[in-house]
């Protein structure tokens, strides 16, 4: 039994440095992506959040979010109107409509929908 008992204690400990390792390793990988401005806010709005399409659909936008409302309070977005996959992401994200520009911030012909917590 204490066999037994060291194995899966090896696993587990195993696993768990694992855990650690990959925990630190997206850490890093965020700072990095934030650096590089794949992802960017101002005050409590967040202006910008891309994913590669290969990499929708796996939860990484929502960590992604999670990471920045935690981070920064992020409690606003502004969304192109021409992108409702965006508007569905930010909606599951429990952000509502709360107005539209039919320009956007630059003054360009781009419709924004405003969504707020």
């Amino acid at each position: 039994m204490i066999f037994y008992q060291k194995v899966i204690f090896n696993i587990s400990k195993k696993r768990f440095l694992s855990s650690i390792f990959l925990i630190l390793k997206f850490t890093l990988f965020l700072r990095t992506v934030i650096r590089k401005d794949l992802v960017q806010f101002s005050g409590d709005t967040l202006e910008m959040l891309f994913v590669h399409n290969d990499a929708r659909g796996n939860g990484l936008g929502k960590i992604l979010y999670q990471y920045l409302h935690d981070k920064t309070g992020c409690t606003k977005v502004d969304v192109n109107e021409q992108n409702p996959q965006a508007i569905g992401f930010y909606e599951k994200m429990g952000f509502r409509k709360t107005g539209r520009s039919d320009k956007d911030g630059s003054g360009k012909d781009y419709p924004l929908i405003h969504m707020s917590l």
